[in-house]
């Protein structure tokens, strides 16, 4: 039968076989690894390959609109506070005097961006907003085109040959005939 010597050495036996199988398959992982790795960084250069003429094909009108998305974004983020602050002070119950001064004052607030009301009679009440682009178009016209029909919206103005762009965004408050609005040029 199993003596003592024979039992310690199946014990052995199996330790190392144990051990030998252990050691394949931690080297067989690591080979497999090393196998993934290497492919990976293949496919990512063939990628990097494959979409480095499809970037530079990009257009520049392309590129443009992105650029005027995240304008357009930017001015909608800035719209949002200056909107909801001023919305707030408008009052029933006072004149309209009153109303159209509690507004400046709020809007003052504001001095980082290039902030303005105006009525819906082409006069301004705060901020700058009488300015025409190179094709000599008054921007006003259409500001309050947009406010009336749409309640608000994007208004992309040419300022001169540098290809400098003002971008406004016009807002109707829905009280008083005011709308307010921001521009940011580019």
């Amino acid at each position: 039968m199993f003596t003592k010597k024979k039992i310690f050495k199946y014990i052995a036996i199996v330790i190392l076989i144990k051990i030998t199988a252990f050691g394949l398959f931690f080297m067989y992982s690591v080979e497999s690894i090393k196998k993934e790795v290497v492919q990976k960084k293949l496919k990512i250069n063939s990628i990097e390959v494959i979409q480095m003429p499809q970037v530079k094909a990009l257009s520049k009108q392309e590129m443009q609109k992105q650029r005027e998305n995240v304008v357009k974004w930017q001015l909608e983020e800035k719209m949002k506070s200056v909107y909801a602050s001023t919305i707030k002070i408008y009052d029933k119950e006072k004149s309209k005097k009153e109303n159209i001064k509690n507004i400046k004052a709020n809007l003052q607030r504001y001095t980082q961006t290039n902030v303005f009301l105006a009525s819906y009679y082409e006069k301004t009440l705060y901020g700058k907003n009488d300015y025409k682009d190179k094709d000599a178009r008054t921007i006003v016209l259409e500001e309050i085109q947009k406010v009336r029909r749409r309640g608000g919206g994007f208004i992309v103005s040419s300022l001169d040959a540098k290809a400098q762009k003002r971008y406004i965004l016009v807002k109707d408050l829905g009280v008083l005939e005011l709308y307010i609005g921001i521009n940011l040029i580019e």
